[in-house]
């Protein structure tokens, strides 16, 4: 666990520190910034039922643009004009969250080896790799895109028949198409940071992240696991903390209910809490989003830098409970009756003139000792 701890750490040193990172990370929320692999394919399967999602069959009638046109807008006419300046916003708000990828990844490179780092330097680093950070972000979203289409789509036109057969066909569909969606969103991750830390083409990035997820696929699924704990957790913290930001207010507003009888104040409360809640999530969405960028850039160049494969925290668990059994020497039964003969003492050759005396020699008397 201490390396994922000494990761997390590190990015999350970067997170604080450079607050400013924040601007970025601000922009990548708009697709997807939050990276948490575990709830990125059902937060992006919603789209499906949406009607402003280019997968709905409402996203294509001209009547729904136009409504939305007259209702936003107050103007009436053809929906080309605002379906137009639509795509235009998408398109310049693509730019804005490639740009701020890039920005985030050169920025914990940089950061963690103690350069300085700023706004500028950021843009200008997203800006220069754009069209590999883009290659490979298209590459992955239409991939993912299709494995959700192809799932909801086959569920949306089996469930009306009902069939014993057709429901698990989609259950098997789904449990595998979803761990493929969730390591194409990882194999994005470390393409990215190819692209940008080893300025690398858009299939050079692909196969080096291949490769290194192949060898460290355990530790990449750890990780995974652990940022969507820590995704859950932070929220939670920005929850508690809005609660108890607010609880002198409470306090007040109560005391305020007791003496005038009035529960108006009770209510007021309420909304007090939700923006503050908004606000709090809102701060820690910024903070997870920068930290988790950071964490995924560190951790790839370890992974990338390392020779051989990291021991890791699942296989530790395993060999620490199920401890192989030492091996035994075999016993031979002629083996361990015989006894071995004693190693023979090479002397040194004797010089011409002098006795050798053979055998044991016997212990000195106490006279002899004495002269």
């Amino acid at each position: 666990m201490r390396f994922y701890r000494n990761i997390i750490s590190r990015a999350s040193q970067i997170a604080r520190r450079n607050k400013y990172l924040w601007w970025f990370g601000l922009f990548t929320l708009f697709l997807g910034g939050k990276g948490v692999e575990f709830e990125l394919f059902f937060s992006d399967a919603r789209l499906l039922g949406e009607s402003i999602s280019p997968f709905s069959a409402a996203f294509w009638k001209l009547q729904t643009w136009e409504v939305m046109q007259q209702n936003l807008l107050g103007v009436t006419g053809g929906p080309w004009p605002f379906f137009l300046i639509t795509l235009a916003l998408l398109f310049v708000l693509v730019i804005l969250v490639v740009i701020s990828q890039g920005a985030l990844i050169d920025a914990a490179a940089k950061i963690d080896t103690g350069g300085a780092y700023s706004l500028t330097q950021g843009v200008e680093a997203g800006k220069k790799r754009f069209t590999g950070l883009f290659g490979v972000n298209l590459i992955g979203k239409v991939i993912q895109y299709l494995l959700i289409t192809l799932v909801g789509g086959v569920i949306f036109f089996i469930s009306p028949s009902r069939s014993a057969a057709a429901l698990i066909y989609a259950v098997f569909l789904f449990l595998v198409m979803t761990p493929v969606a969730m390591l194409i969103s990882l194999l994005m991750k470390y393409a990215q940071v190819e692209v940008m830390v080893y300025e690398a083409r858009v299939g050079e990035a692909w196969q080096a992240a291949w490769k290194t997820f192949k060898t460290h696929w355990l530790v990449s699924v750890e990780m995974a696991a652990l940022m969507f704990l820590l995704y859950f957790g932070v929220g939670l913290l920005a929850i508690l903390i809005a609660a108890v930001a607010t609880l002198p207010v409470l306090l007040f507003l109560l005391a305020g209910t007791i003496f005038y009888q009035s529960y108006a104040l009770v209510a007021l409360y309420v909304y007090i809490f939700y923006f503050a809640t908004l606000v709090a999530l809102v701060v820690a969405a910024l903070y997870f989003a920068t930290m988790n960028y950071s964490a995924w850039t560190l951790l790839y160049m370890q992974l990338r830098g390392t020779v051989g494969r990291i021991r890791t925290k699942t296989e530790r668990l395993l060999t620490d409970e199920f401890p192989a059994a030492p091996a035994r020497r075999p016993i031979s039964t002629s083996s361990s009756t015989a006894v071995k003969p004693a190693a023979r003492k090479i002397s040194k050759p004797v010089a011409k003139g002098k006795t050798v005396r053979i055998g044991t020699p016997k212990r000195p008397t106490s006279k002899q000792a004495q002269a």
